[in-house]
């Protein structure tokens, strides 16, 4: 059975996504929608797509598709979404997907009340290197892991930062939410909700973070440092020590191409293939064969999570969003 899709949004992440629907045989791209109908209608024949729609609203009509990815901008994924869902659309989201947890529980109190399937795309989440990376923790390959070291750091060059959307706060820039969003989720990938937050940041200007520093304890004692930013060429690796050896997901530790593994005085090299978007794709076409409203991989609660603790950093920074005062 063919899946149809429906893509909301016509920026890069939708261009990459549709090339990654088309390699999947089971899949189909029948309907994109953007703001205006001569966005829709250029990104519809270029990608040889049926229908285009000058409005979200008008994606959210059209009755011939069984779930849309929303690639569009996080400070308008609540509501895109919370219409969708409403039109009784199954819904994939780009990452993160939302501003605040309030307005995660706030979206999936609307996909249980619909009963329509609702997932983040985090789709680090099922590649190669972070399923084998925690399968190594959980089988004690390094002792007990204790630490976990994370960066995901990007340079935006000064000139271009007037126009670039992750220095805009309008459409929900910052090191944080857009970059920092990978270390969060890699540490409770790894080893779950912290208890204990606490967190160091410069903004760039009110409502905007440019570096974030966040350490995190958790239950079972282990311990992650995170790091995240906008003016800065970081390391854009991660680093899992243990008891008796380390991991080191190779940069760029949200698309990592390998493993270093160091255990018993051996240093063993492990390629993997590099991930794409596409990696996601099964399990939402597995959720919506079983009739599941969420994936156990990326589950509700875990979003919820993920963007608890990111909310903790913000309120130790001094960050706060608009979506804070709805």
């Amino acid at each position: 059975m063919t899946v149809r899709w429906g893509i909301c949004g016509t920026g890069r992440i939708a261009t990459k996504m549709v090339g990654q629907l088309a390699q999947i045989g089971d899949a189909e791209v029948v309907a994109v929608a953007s703001r205006t109908s001569g966005r829709a209608q250029h990104f519809a024949d270029r990608h040889g797509i049926d229908r285009a729609h000058g409005s979200y609203a008008a994606l959210a009509g059209d009755n011939e598709i069984d779930v849309v990815y929303v690639a569009t901008t996080q400070e308008g994924h609540h509501d895109t979404v919370v219409c969708l869902l409403r039109a009784g659309h199954n819904v994939l989201c780009e990452k993160p997907l939302a501003m605040t947890e309030a307005q995660v529980v706030s979206m999936t109190d609307v996909a249980r009340l619909e009963g329509r399937f609702l997932m983040e795309a985090m789709w680090a989440r099922f590649s190669d290197a972070w399923v084998l990376a925690r399968e190594l923790v959980r089988q004690g390959r390094i002792g007990d892991a204790v630490q976990l070291r994370a960066d995901l750091s990007v340079n935006i060059a000064a000139e271009a930062r007037a126009t670039h959307r992750l220095w805009d706060p309008a459409r929900g820039g910052g090191a944080l939410m857009d970059v920092g969003i990978y270390p969060i989720n890699l540490s409770a990938f790894l080893f779950g909700e912290p208890d204990r937050v606490d967190a160091a940041g410069v903004l760039a200007e009110p409502g905007l973070d440019r570096r974030v520093t966040a350490l995190l304890d958790h239950p079972g004692g282990e311990v992650s440092v995170l790091t995240a930013a906008l003016d800065l060429d970081g390391g854009a690796d991660a680093r899992i020590s243990g008891t008796e050896g380390s991991i080191t997901l190779q940069a760029r530790m949200h698309a990592s191409p390998g493993l270093v593994v160091e255990s018993g005085g051996e240093v063993r090299a492990i390629d993997l293939d590099l991930p794409g978007l596409g990696i996601q794709i099964p399990e939402v076409h597995r959720c919506l064969a079983e009739g599941l409203l969420e994936s156990p991989v990326m589950s509700w609660d875990e979003s919820a999570a993920v963007h608890r603790t990111a909310d903790r950093i913000r309120d130790r920074i001094g960050l706060r969003f608009p979506a804070d005062e709805s």
